[in-house]
């Protein structure tokens, strides 16, 4: 599943209007009149989406400036869970902070190659949305 097929399924079942963002660097992937979102699409299912914290720390960032929430939208296809981590961070969600040693890219081939990596978790039960396979 893409990220433009991941936005027109949200678009398609709620009241958003998401468009991919069109800066190949920005640290999000689309946005809309209320919402900033970064968008991850996994190979298998975890009860705790992984979100890493370099990119937790500049979307909120970037959401308070524009005056948006940031969401975070977690796809195991067919199911598309939607954090909204600006609310989660509001009321001092435990995002379990560590530091582990990571593939430093699994889409570009370098899953042997590790590096330390900032992350956190957020339980699906946080997900304030979820577009399920039904």
């Amino acid at each position: 599943m893409t990220e433009q097929n991941v936005i027109d399924r949200i678009n398609n079942t709620s009241e958003t209007k998401f468009t991919l963002v069109k800066d190949q660097f920005s640290v999000y992937d689309a946005e809309e009149s209320r919402y900033i979102a970064e968008i991850k699409v996994r190979n298998r299912f975890y009860s705790n989406c992984l979100i890493e914290r370099p990119k937790w720390k500049q979307n909120l960032r970037k959401a308070y400036i524009k005056g948006k929430d940031f969401l975070y939208v977690v796809v195991v296809s067919p199911d598309i869970y939607v954090f909204n981590i600006t609310k989660l961070y509001k009321k001092n969600y435990d995002f379990k902070w560590d530091v582990r040693e990571m593939p430093k890219n699994t889409d570009f081939g370098e899953s042997e190659n590790k590096i330390d990596k900032a992350v956190g978790m957020v339980n699906i039960q946080e997900a304030k949305v979820i577009f399920g396979s039904d």
